[in-house]
């Protein structure tokens, strides 16, 4: 409120406040509603590309050479395409290609072994044993002789009328019996182990077809990632046209080792040039229905037919 003569003193800090701006819900005239106020989306960009930018900013490697996409086989050309068919086309990728094989592959760092067999006690628990650490289900890994007694001691925790409570039981067992793989023990037969860097794999159920068969290859290529050596039975690579197992990778590797540029001098290109499954000529499950994706998916983005010409063949060969 303000004087009719000017004259009343207001301070400085006093701050004239406007009324809100009324936007009308609709228009009395012509009944039309109004236009909603436009919305700026942030642009985000694509998986890949962001990607390949962060692979960019690491300094280049000397020891890796820059080349094209034609010093890839032509398998690994077409599977290269296919992965970032997404968000390159061909006619970029080859562009980028040059610069992408100055830079380094995040290959994990090769993993010590870590060498592990189960060892059923007398107790009626399969326990853990490490070739270096011993026995690793105990509450510290503590090397003990072999056959026993071990003194077995772990720590047991529990929550009653709203209080933690703990508990260290303390035993003497022996084993019986040979050592047994530890993939193969399942899960209520095992003795808990705190530690996770030393701890069980996942089980492996020899009645399922598709365990079998990952059972089959890992017995002729290796326990463990066939890249960087990491421990457990991993996942089934195959190639995504053919079906053909190529390999037993762990998690990191198995999502990204495709996506390798490099004709040789990194060691998912190594994998990829040479892929140590690639005698036995087994062929992922459920093929047929991996490659009908696999074809949907590359005819909606325009891929040349003739890219797929050995898929058809294959199909045709077993069907």
């Amino acid at each position: 409120m303000s004087c009719a003569g000017g004259g009343c003193y207001q301070p400085p800090w006093s701050v004239q406040l406007e009324p809100p701006e009324v936007v009308p819900l609709s228009c009395l005239a012509c009944d039309t509603q109004p236009s909603p106020p436009e919305t700026v989306t942030p642009t985000r960009k694509p998986g890949l590309v962001r990607y390949f930018e962060i692979r960019l900013r690491k300094p280049a490697d000397p020891a890796l050479t820059s080349h094209g996409l034609d010093a890839l086989t032509p398998a690994r050309q077409r599977t290269l395409l296919w992965r970032v068919a997404r968000d390159y086309s061909g006619a970029q990728t080859a562009d980028h290609m040059p610069e992408w094989t100055t830079r380094p592959c995040p290959v994990p760092a090769l993993r010590a072994s870590r060498f592990t067999s189960a060892v059923l006690g007398d107790d009626g628990r399969h326990h853990l044993w490490h070739q270096n650490l011993g026995m690793v289900c105990n509450e510290e890994a503590v090397a003990s002789p072999p056959g026993g007694p071990w003194t077995h001691k772990q720590k047991y925790m529990w929550t009653s009328n709203g209080r933690r409570r703990q508990r260290t039981v303390e035993w003497s067992i022996r084993y019986e019996g040979e050592p047994e793989h530890p993939d193969l023990v399942p899960y209520g037969e095992r003795c808990q182990v705190l530690d996770r860097l030393l701890g069980w794999p996942e089980w492996v159920d020899l009645a399922s077809p598709r365990s079998r068969l990952r059972w089959q290859v890992a017995e002729q290529v290796g326990f463990g990632c066939s890249v960087c050596g990491g421990v457990g039975l991993g996942f089934m690579d195959h190639d995504p046209f053919t079906g053909f197992i190529r390999g037993m990778l762990c998690l990191s590797c198995n999502n990204e080792v495709d996506l390798c540029p490099h004709a040789s001098g990194c060691r998912w290109a190594e994998y990829l040039n040479r892929p140590p499954a690639e005698s036995l000529e087994l062929v992922y499950p459920h093929l047929s229905k991996t490659t009908r994706r696999t074809l949907e998916r590359a005819q909606k983005r325009g891929w040349d037919p003739m890219l797929f010409a050995d898929v058809r063949a294959y199909r045709e060969r077993n069907q």
